[in-house]
């Protein structure tokens, strides 16, 4: 879609239409309309409008949709060849229309494909005779690099591990950081893949090669593979009686799903053997122990006569489960921090593309050393222990960031860091992005955010988080912030408007609810209020409010901060006020012929986040 910089025309239109609904949304709040139907389409008008609006202003940073990519004829075809084909079945010729089929899907919203397999059940495949069949439950694993912007990017880490990792059932795709993060935690899906026989391959790189040749056996030996391997070979399976507490077949159970725990058991017993797991569609009867023959032998007598009760082949699971578990207590395993080191080194050389990169470091001036020095030392515990050149910003927050801190005033710290980039990119897991030291019995309090997070933070409208942006005076701050602070209108946006009514209506809600009345926490929730709405005035012009107080509106909250409530304010009156000040502002914002930017800029945040973590940032075509 073209950005309203080449549409203005039709961003205007967007703007009559939100604002339209906005006035009409308001109408029915005022009016009390009691048709509930009414109200929630109502809602559902302005946020599509709102998203619409957001479209057209083109400031999001996107993951890129893979569906897009995936179209119905795509998929069936690509369908179509992995159940037509067996591992032995698969030729050069084949092995190349399987890779022309993928390359069309992930060109363009990946950097690069490291590995693609066709996946099989040896114990099922052992059970059919006719190649049809056989290829009935084939599934493709792909393991993919996806671009550097989506993996810096300050979206929700949630949402991304939703887009980044896509299952189809018969097709399964993992970014490289959401593979390493699975494979240190045990999934078998990604462990096994490293055992695959050569004929099963799609395509490997040489950097999936020199990983597998140097981590398959490590991985192997994790606790946590035997772990997923035993439970997941129970737990698919069975489910627990109410009554006994005991594990049950379950009557949905599969022998499909038979085959798939026997698989999982003898991974289990071969790894705890000190052998790798041939996950070659050929079983090798011979090469099993007695419970996994026995195994093999009812469960191809299982296929031929579905009049067979399952529960013979549930008793063998939990017998090959129990020799699995006493082996299991008597095993040494990897440990965990060493393979994690190891992966994630490959990790950060798939990510670099195997340069040798000196990530640049923020710059902490002469001038500024000391006094941030003795900052992070006030500050103590994680971040006392960081190094000076990860400190983006510092600053005393809450009341005395408004100039309307008392003697007896809590001191509180935000603190904003970067984790060194190089940790960054060699991460086998989502780590720590906070630290808060805070309570309602601390007089010095603190919270340390990463980048990221703050980045996130931002994006979402945050009033503590915008009010840092939007204020002038701070403790400590770097080149890096004082760039972010002079894009400060990307973020004066009509999701930060929401956000400080939101806060507004919160806080009068509480004060109304009169579990605070007659205490400092009341009249904290007053002033905090005529802040917001103070600054909403701002918004209501377009600009970033001050967040310092000054002239008759610190006069005014220093009152109601030092109490009491009383006469001209107490707090009927200052309730009364408070409502009439949020009812003209939500008349304002909704009569309105224009609108701000509804999102934050994050495409500029992703490319700010990116440069200061010493990322090359690639031009834009």
């Amino acid at each position: 879609m073209e950005s309203s910089s080449s549409n203005p025309d039709l961003l205007a239109l967007a703007t009559a239409s939100v604002q339209a609904q906005e006035r009409l949304h308001l109408e029915l709040k005022k009016r009390k309309v009691k048709k509930k139907d009414a109200f929630d389409h109502s809602i559902q008008a302005l946020e599509h409008l709102q998203s619409l609006k957001a479209e057209l202003e083109d400031r999001d940073f996107k993951l890129h949709d893979y569906s897009s990519k995936v179209t119905e004829e795509g998929l069936q075809s690509l369908r179509q060849l992995c159940l037509m084909h067996v591992p032995s079945s698969v030729t050069e010729d084949v092995r190349g229309l399987f890779q022309e089929k993928l390359q069309d899907i992930f060109e363009g919203w990946s950097r690069e494909v490291l590995f693609a397999a066709i996946i099989t059940c040896p114990w099922y495949w052992a059970t059919q005779e006719e190649r049809g069949q056989q290829a009935k439950h084939n599934s493709i694993l792909v393991i993919y690099v996806g671009r550097d912007e989506e993996f810096f990017a300050p979206i929700n880490r949630h949402f991304k591990e939703q887009h980044n990792v896509i299952d189809l059932g018969w097709f399964y795709a993992a970014e490289v950081f959401h593979f390493c993060n699975y494979a240190v935690k045990g999934k078998q899906r990604f462990v096994e893949a490293l055992c695959l026989p050569q004929t099963a391959i799609i395509f490997e790189s040489d950097q999936w090669i020199n990983m597998k040749t140097s981590l398959t056996s490590q991985l192997l030996n994790l606790r946590g593979f035997l772990e997923q391997c035993r439970g997941q070979a129970i737990g698919g399976i069975s489910k627990k009686s109410k009554v006994s507490g005991q594990m049950r077949l379950s009557d949905k159970a599969t022998l499909y799903e038979m085959s798939q725990s026997f698989r999982l058991l003898h991974s289990a017993s071969c790894v705890l053997n000190g052998e790798i797991p041939s996950m070659d569609c050929i079983l090798e009867a011979d090469n099993l122990s007695d419970v996994g023959k026995e195994a093999l032998r009812k469960l191809q007598a299982a296929y031929q006569d579905e009049t067979m009760s399952k529960l013979d082949l549930f008793d063998i699971v939990q017998r090959w489960k129990k020799e699995v578990d006493c082996k299991m207590s008597k095993a040494k395993f990897n440990k965990l921090e060493k393979v994690q080191e190891e992966l994630g080194k490959w990790q950060a050389d798939v990510r670099c593309c195997q340069k040798n990169e000196n990530f640049q470091k923020l710059v902490v001036e002469d001038s500024a050393r000391d006094c941030l020095l003795s900052l992070m030392k006030k500050i103590g515990g994680p971040v006392a222990s960081m190094e000076p050149e990860q400190i983006v910003m510092i600053a005393q927050a809450g009341s005395y960031l408004y100039d309307l801190a008392t003697p007896d005033s809590d001191v509180d710290y935000i603190i904003v860091y970067l984790t060194p980039t190089e940790k960054i990119i060699s991460s086998c897991g989502i780590g720590n992005e906070s630290y808060e030291n805070r309570g309602p019995q601390k007089q010095f309090e603190y919270g340390a955010y990463e980048a990221r997070l703050f980045c996130e933070m931002l994006s979402k409208g945050s009033v503590v988080i915008l009010e840092l942006v939007f204020s002038l005076d701070l403790e400590y701050t770097s080149s890096a912030w004082r760039e972010l602070v002079s894009h400060k209108q990307d973020f004066v946006t009509e999701t930060a408007i929401q956000q400080y009514l939101g806060l507004v209506k919160n806080n009068m809600k509480m004060i109304e609810g009169g579990k605070h009345q007659g205490t400092s926490r009341e009249r904290k929730l007053f002033y905090q209020t005529f802040h917001k709405l103070d600054s909403l005035e701002y918004f209501l012009q377009g600009n970033p409010p001050p967040v310092k107080c000054s002239g008759h509106i610190k006069d005014f909250i220093m009152k109601i901060r030092q109490g009491p409530l009383e006469g001209e304010i107490s707090r009927e009156i200052l309730f009364k006020l408070a409502e009439e000040k949020l009812q003209k502002l939500q008349s304002a914002f909704a009569g309105r012929a224009c609108r701000l930017p509804e999102h934050a800029n994050t495409k500029y945040l992703t490319d700010w986040l990116m440069r200061i973590r010493g990322w090359k940032v690639e031009p834009q075509s």
